[in-house]
């Protein structure tokens, strides 16, 4: 279960370093539509500033999964830094699609912080 944990933080950080740092092709129009990982409902477009906080936050999160599967001590600070990264990152770019994402984030940081008590 800890390696299956530990691959999950992995993932969870790398794809969330692909969302926000990738560029993805326009849907046709009459298409669901994704939500724009540049677009800002604070901001406008911004996608510098989603690139450089979507990869940080995808690469802490990686490397504090990392840090969980070698039985490091210093994962939950990883882990609770990346997830509040993320957590700002959901915040500014905020649409409904990413309610699952929010959800994973806030339940990493309980964990990481809940792990540091036992």
């Amino acid at each position: 279960m800890r390696t299956l944990t530990g691959l999950f933080l992995v993932a969870h950080g790398l794809l969330t370093a692909g969302i926000w740092g990738l560029r993805f092709p326009a849907v046709p129009e009459g298409q669901v539509q994704p939500p724009d990982p540049a677009h800002s409902w604070l901001l406008g477009d911004a996608r510098v500033t989603s690139m450089i906080l979507g990869i940080f936050a995808g690469v802490v999160l990686a490397i504090a999964g990392f840090g969980f599967l070698t039985d490091q001590s210093w994962w939950t600070h990883a882990a609770v830094g990346g997830g509040a990264a993320s957590l700002l990152l959901f915040a500014v770019f905020f649409t409904p699609w990413w309610l699952a994402g929010i959800a994973i984030s806030i339940a990493l940081i309980i964990g990481a912080l809940g792990s540091t008590t036992t």
